[in-house]
C-alpha cells in the first residue's frame, strides 16, 4: 500500500541486483507480484500487463547478464591464456619469449623438446597437426582476397587506406597462444613441429618470428640422411629421399639468413656439452646445467610419457 507500480518495480529490481544468486526465486516472486498487480482495484489490467512485461524483460536481461558474467569469469579463472592477457593487455605482449623447434622428423626433435622443457619456466608444446600451416593458409587466403577487393571509389567497397600490420601480427600471436594455452607461470612458450613450408624456404617461419619478435629457433636435423630415411620407413613407411634433402637444405639456408636467432642442433651432436652450449645460447646457464641427454622415441618407437622429476638437468638456488 502506498507504492505505485513503478516504485514496486524499482524496489524489486534492486533486490534482485543485491541477490544475484536468487535468479529463479526472483522470477517466481516477480510472477506473484505481477498477479497481485493484475488484481489490484487501483490499476487497470492493461497497465498491469505493461508493468509485468517490463519487469519480465528486465529480469530476463539480468539473468542473461549474470549467466554471461559467470561464464566470462569462469573462462578468466580457468584459462592460463586469459590470465596472461589480463596482465599484458588486450593485445597481449608480442615481446613474449618463445622457442620453436623446427625439425625434419626422426632427427631427435622429441628429445630436444624434452631437454628444453627441463629448463625452469619453459613450456614448449609438442606437435600440433600443423597449426601454423593452418594459420598461414588463412593469411595467404586473406592476402589474395585483399588484392581483389572491389574499386575503392565504389561506396559498397569502402575501406581503410591500408591494413593494420601491428594488429594483424598481434591477432596471429593470440591465436597461437590460444591453441597452445601455456601454463600461467610459463616464462618461455613455444612448440616443436615437423610440418613447415620447406619448399618455400621456410617463409612461414620468418613470419612466425615476426609474430613473436623475441623468439628463437632450434633447427634440428641429421647429417646422416640415409639413416634418417631408414628410421622414417620403419615408422611411417616409404619416404622420398629428395624431399628430405630439400628440407635439410631449407633449414641450412634459414640458418644462414637468421643465425642470430637460430641454433643448429644435429642429432649426431646430441651430447651434454652440445646441450649446455644451447643452454648458454638461450641465456639460461647462470644457475642450471645439463648432466645427461634424453633419449626419447628410441628404437624406432614413440615415447608415451616422461618422468616429471628432472634426470637431465641440475640447478642451484
Amino acid at each position: 500500500p502506498g507504492f505505485g507500480t513503478e516504485q514496486l518495480h524499482t524496489i524489486f529490481i534492486h533486490w534482485v541486483v543485491a541477490n544475484p544468486t536468487g535468479a529463479m526465486l526472483a522470477t517466481f516472486l516477480g510472477s506473484l507480484l505481477c498477479q497481485a498487480l493484475a488484481h489490484s482495484p487501483a490499476l487497470h489490467g492493461l497497465a498491469a500487463d505493461d508493468e509485468c512485461q517490463q519487469m519480465g524483460l528486465s529480469l530476463l536481461q539480468m539473468q542473461r547478464d549474470e549467466v554471461a558474467k559467470g561464464k566470462s569469469q569462469l573462462a578468466v579463472e580457468t584459462s592460463a591464456s586469459a590470465r596472461r592477457a589480463l596482465k599484458q593487455g588486450a593485445c597481449g605482449n608480442r615481446e613474449m619469449p618463445a622457442v620453436f623447434v623446427v625439425s625434419t622428423g626422426r632427427s631427435g626433435s622429441t628429445s630436444a623438446l624434452h631437454m628444453l622443457n627441463e629448463i625452469p619456466g619453459y613450456d614448449i608444446k609438442g606437435e600440433n597437426q600443423g597449426m601454423w600451416q593452418t594459420l598461414m593458409t588463412m593469411v595467404d587466403s586473406r592476402d589474395e582476397a585483399y588484392e581483389h577487393y572491389g574499386p575503392a571509389d565504389i561506396y559498397s567497397w569502402t575501406r581503410s587506406e591500408a591494413r593494420n600490420r601491428s594488429e594483424f601480427l598481434c591477432g596471429l600471436q593470440l591465436m597461437v597462444l590460444g591453441e597452445l594455452n601455456p601454463k600461467a607461470d610459463a616464462k618461455v612458450v613455444g612448440f616443436k613441429e615437423i610440418r613447415w613450408n620447406f619448399e618455400q624456404n621456410l617463409t612461414d617461419l620468418e613470419l612466425l618470428l615476426e609474430v613473436f619478435p623475441s623468439a628463437k629457433v632450434v633447427l634440428n636435423f641429421r647429417r646422416d640422411i640415409e639413416a634418417q630415411i631408414e628410421s622414417m620407413k620403419s615408422t611411417s613407411g616409404d619416404f622420398e629421399t629428395q624431399s628430405l634433402v630439400e628440407e635439410t637444405r631449407a633449414i641450412k639456408g634459414f640458418y644462414a639468413k637468421h643465425s642470430d636467432r637460430s641454433y643448429m642442433l644435429r642429432l649426431e651432436d646430441f651430447t651434454v656439452d652440445t646441450f649446455n652450449d644451447m643452454l648458454h645460447w638461450l641465456g639460461e646457464d647462470e644457475k642450471c646445467k645439463y648432466v645427461a641427454v634424453a633419449d626419447d622415441n628410441s628404437d624406432n618407437g614413440y615415447t608415451t610419457s616422461v618422468d616429471k622429476s628432472s634426470q637431465f638437468m641440475k640447478c642451484r638456488n
